[in-house]
């Protein structure tokens, strides 16, 4: 991981903290770089089967007086030397400031002689006993110091399972022999350790292999401590071989991998120490991350983040997380926070414990917001034991306060929480499984908050890929330097590409017997180096067993990102690591020659120019490669790639002049150059102008589109442009060429009839003016009819005028109109100059009667027909008597007046005429003949009179007719003589009174007088007009 990504994921964690109270390192960490090397000292001694091939040719004086010369901010560099790797060292001291650089494929090999590490204790050093004080470190760094460091992808090796040379004889008895053996007498061992600053200020570890130490790797005390990249490696069974032993404030140790069989990591607290981050880091075999056991300084604000743990199946007694402490060291652990971590195969593998030993004491320690999330404990993988877990507080004043947020155990047994838990006040959040973690039992366990729990819901992504058992690295390396990242240099360049790799877990049993030691087994692989995705190479492990290389030669000029990949074998899955970047410089470039051939140049638009270009150096004969430029002026027309010195292109210029040049533009060895121009001009081609228009017959007032069609040559461009529309001769406006050649224009024809079209193209700097043949558009002209009837009500016999109105929206229609009623055609007029047309009719008879007029198409002029119109045709006279009716007795009389209103218009004479349909009932009018105008009603009087009496009248009838009914009994009797004889009586009798009636009337004087029938009688009133007649009738009853 780089630099970058650590300042950003820590000022992330910075913002979290708010969530779960998560600190760390306070300082900016970025990744470290090497420090400027005072002096480079070589190796002088081979490896031989994994040991230097000397066990007395000692490098330490030298390195010492290099180290003590070299000023501070600087480093001694050890360098190999041909096929020597190795160098062999007693005790040294480090200056403050100094630092000590160990390249890739050099170990540093520490003497087998313990009398080379005595102190002034009486305790031997390479022995035991009770003090254990018997050894200097390997590494001194002067108290208080600031700014030294380890760097270099190198190995120092305190070579623990070696057995010791006492008195130049070998003892037989290994450094982790004599542990052992301290061990089993219950003392302490005379061993030495690797490096133990004691309060150090900023001090670095960087990519450094630390192996088999006698006792501890590294401990470490004081403020600013950074491990980037460290490996540190011994077996699980090794005693007291700790990997990084910190104590103090602002510790970073990232990107590491550490696999030592004690403690991976333990923070130790015996001064106050804060601001811890452990992150991006794996362990193996040995304890995980601790705290503790030396607590009584306190410590607060430790992140522990992305540490994923895998143990060793065989090791029974391997932990993970642990928190320890114990009532003869007390002290407050207070914000620590573990997080995104995956752990397996670990027995001990969560231990939060107050009482981790049993000596008397009266401090407290507590342990005081504790918080795990998103932790992942797997399921093991092997041995046959399953995980423990212990979680305690010390009391009931001083409580355990942990939080667990997404925490799950794939496999843990209720029974195996031992001991029980007591004490603690735990806050749930997210998913928590095993539920009976949530209901843990105990004195003094509390619980807030809710939590899910289910096997895999929610629970932190542990592929295998992040427990990678191979670790590595990659570099670069030239002929000056070294133990780089980057490179730059001049084409023809030469580099070395190196990759340290090595398995991540070493050995993992020591036979403390015989002093052998068995473990993982070698990589067996070449190393594969790679430039994206292409294998540039491959590299054998040599050197020390950790490096392969790769030298590259002739690397050309540009930017080249290199990466590496072990593949892989039966032990170990395939790893990809590193990125190195190389950037190389052209070498300086030689002059060139560019010389031009345009071949077809000129003539008509549409003809194809062959441009060739030839490259040559002025000197050497190298041939040039890249790109030429062909230009028209100061325009690029083409691009072409040169092949053999050669690049050329086949062009179709404009019309017009033009001048051609090739422009060289150079590449890596060879330098731009440029022709002599080549000019020529092209004629203008004719281009194809075809026209439609659609629709070619409109209405008038609508349009049509007029599209001209332009057409270049096959070889050409399309002509631009505009296009110019005439009505004959007159301009009807302008379009523009679009892309496909094609202009139009949308226009409405200004007149009715037929109008004939042309297109005329103006050309462009390719193409020469041209016209298209014509086309025709003919318009039509909608009419409209409007009929009018004047009168429009009349009187039979008067007249009525039909005028009709045919109008356009452009000129006025000739031709003829024709009027209809529903019963046909009644007659036809000629539109005159103004579009009128009459007829004039004469009715015979009154009535209503709808009638049209249409308009029959005539030339461009549509027809069209009127609405419908209602001429009405009644009678010249309305005729009314007043009174209607009247009773007369005989030789009565009254007068009747009759009143005639002209009717449709009428004006003229009237003339009246009286008739009774009885003689006893007459009619005499006052005037027979009136004159209507307008309006105006006449009258007439008339006078009706009853006769007195009328003429005697014999009246046989009416006697005969009653002899008429009893003849019908006569008929009706038949067969029965009853009614036969009644018939005939009444026949007799009537017979009788007829005769008997006979002799008249007789008035007082004895003559006959005859009144007038009673009854009703119609008198009727006629007036003729215009020779048409109107009634109108009296009823008049006689009453007698």
């Amino acid at each position: 991981m780089r630099a970058g990504w650590v300042r950003i994921w820590l000022a992330a964690m910075t913002v979290m903290g708010s969530a779960y109270g998560l600190a760390q390192d306070t300082r900016t960490v970025t990744e470290p770089v090497l420090p400027a090397v005072c002096t480079v000292l070589s190796s002088q001694m081979a490896i031989v089967a994994g040991q230097p091939a000397s066990e007395t040719a000692f490098d330490t004086s030298r390195i010492q007086a290099a180290l003590t010369a070299c000023g501070s901010g600087k480093a001694v560099e050890l360098a190999s030397s041909g096929t020597n790797y190795a160098f062999l060292i007693q005790p040294l001291t480090i200056p403050s400031g100094v630092s000590l650089i160990v390249d890739g494929g050099v170990t540093v090999f520490a003497s087998r002689n313990p009398a080379d590490y005595q102190t002034t204790s009486t305790e031997l050093c390479g022995s035991y006993g009770a003090s254990g004080n018997g050894c200097n470190n390997l590494l001194n760094f002067v108290k208080n110091e600031t700014g030294s460091g380890i760097y270099g992808y190198g190995v120092i090796d305190g070579r623990g399972g070696s057995t010791m040379l006492k008195n130049g004889v070998d003892s037989g008895v290994s450094w982790w022999t004599n542990a052992d053996q301290a061990n089993t007498a219950g003392q302490s061992q005379d061993n030495f350790i690797l490096m133990k600053p004691s309060n150090a200020n900023s001090m670095v570890l960087y990519k450094i292999t630390l192996r088999n130490s006698p006792m501890f790797h590294v401990g470490w005390s004081g403020t600013g401590f950074t491990a980037w990249g460290v490996k540190i490696q011994a077996p699980f069974t090794a005693h007291n071989t700790d990997g990084i032993d910190p104590d103090g404030a602002n510790i970073t140790i990232t990107n590491s991998s550490i696999s030592d069989g004690d403690d991976n990591i333990a923070v130790g607290a015996s001064s106050a120490a804060s601001g811890i981050t452990i992150q991006n880091v794996t362990t193996y075999s040995g304890h995980g991350v601790s705290v503790g056991s030396y607590t009584q300084g306190g410590l607060t604000n430790m992140l522990v983040d992305h540490v994923n743990m895998a143990g060793t199946g065989a090791d029974g007694n391997a932990t993970g997380i642990r928190l320890k402490s114990s009532q003869d060291r007390g002290g407050l652990v207070q914000n620590v926070t573990y997080q995104n971590m995956c752990l397996k195969d670990m027995r001990h593998i969560l231990q939060f414990t107050p009482f981790y030993n049993t000596n008397a004491g009266t401090l407290i320690p507590q342990f005081k917001n504790i918080v795990m999330q998103n932790v992942h404990f797997l399921t093991p993988t092997s041995g046959s034991y399953a995980y423990l877990v212990q979680i305690q507080g010390h009391d009931a004043n001083y409580p355990m306060t942990l939080t667990m947020n997404n925490v799950v155990f794939d496999s843990l047994l209720a029974t195996n929480v031992t001991p029980t838990s007591e004490y603690v006040n735990i806050t749930l959040a997210g998913n928590v499984y095993p539920a009976f973690l949530q209901s843990l039992p105990g004195t003094g366990v509390t619980y807030t908050g809710t939590a899910t729990s289910t096997a895999t819901g929610g629970a932190f992504s542990c592929p295998t890929t992040v427990f990678p058992y191979v670790v590595g690295e990659l570099y670069l390396s030239t002929a000056t330097a070294t133990s780089l990242q980057t490179v730059s240099a001049t084409a023809p360049a030469t580099v070395t590409l190196n990759a340290m790799v090595q398995p991540s877990m070493s050995q993992t049993t020591f036979n403390g017997t015989v002093g052998n030691y068995t473990g993982a087994a070698a990589l067996s692989q070449p190393v594969n180096f790679l430039e994206g995705s292409n294998i540039v190479g491959t590299g054998t492990l040599g050197a020390n067993g950790t490096l392969a290389s790769l030298t590259l030669t002739g690397v050309t000029a540009g930017t080249h990102t290199y990466t590496a990949q072990y593949p892989g074998d039966t032990n170990y899955a395939a790893l990809s690591f590193g990125s190195v970047v190389v950037t190389v410089s052209p070498a300086p470039a030689v002059a060139t020659t560019t010389t031009l051939t345009a071949t077809g140049a000129g003539g008509v638009y549409g003809g194809s120019t062959i441009l060739t270009a030839n490259v040559a150096p002025v000197s050497g004969t190298n041939v040039p490669t890249g790109q030429v430029q062909f230009l028209d002026g100061s325009t690029v027309v083409a691009t072409a790639t040169l092949a053999s010195g050669s690049a050329s292109t086949t062009q179709v210029f404009g019309g017009g002049s033009h001048s051609i040049t090739a422009s060289y533009l150079g590449d890596t060895n060879d330098l731009v150059s440029t022709s002599t121009a080549k000019s020529f001009t092209v004629t203008t081609a004719t281009a194809g102008v075809a026209l439609t228009a659609a629709p070619t017959s409109v209405s008038y007032g609508s349009s049509t589109v007029l599209s001209a069609q332009l057409t270049g040559v096959s070889s050409g461009s399309t002509p631009t442009g505009t296009v110019t529309f005439y009505d004959g001769s007159t301009n009807a406006g302008t379009g523009t060429v679009s892309t496909s050649g094609l202009a139009t224009l949308t226009i409405k024809p200004a007149t009715v009839g037929s109008h004939s079209y042309t297109a005329n193209y103006g050309g462009d700097a390719n193409y020469a003016t041209a016209t298209s043949t014509a086309v025709t558009v003919s318009v039509t002209a909608a009419t409209t009819t409007a009929l009018t009837i004047a009168p429009a009500t009349t009187y039979v016999g008067g007249p009525a005028v039909l005028t009709a109105t045919v109008a356009a929206a452009s000129g006025v229609p000739a031709g003829t109109v024709t009027f209809a009623n529903a019963a046909g055609t009644l007659g036809m007029g000629t539109l005159n100059a103004s579009g009128v047309a009459t007829l004039t009719l004469t009715e015979t008879a009154a009535g209503a009667q709808q009638v049209t007029a249409s308009y029959a198409a005539n030339g461009a002029y549509l027809a069209s027909a009127s609405a419908s119109g209602t001429l009405t045709v009644v009678a010249p006279i309305v005729l009314s008597a007043s009174p209607a009716t009247t009773s007369l007795a005989a030789g009565g009389s009254t007068t009747v007046t009759f009143t005639a209103s002209p009717a449709g218009g009428f004006t003229g004479a009237v003339s009246f005429t009286c008739a009774s349909p009885v003689s006893y009932v007459t009619c005499v009018l006052g005037s027979s003949t009136q004159t209507v105008s307008g309006t105006a009603s006449v009258q007439t009087v008339a006078t009706i009179q009853i006769a007195s009496s009328v003429a005697a009248v014999s009246q046989p009838t009416r006697a005969w007719y009653a002899l008429l009914a009893p003849l019908g009994l006569l008929a009706l009797a038949g067969r029965r003589r009853g009614l036969r004889l009644l018939a005939l009586l009444l026949v007799l009798g009537g017979l009788a009174g007829g005769l008997s009636g006979c002799g008249g009337a007789s008035s007082s004087s004895g003559s006959t007088v005859n009144l007038p029938p009673a009854g009703t009688q119609n008198v009727t009133l006629t007036a003729v007009a215009a020779g048409s007649s109107t009634t109108a009738s009296v009823a008049v009853t006689v009453t007698n």
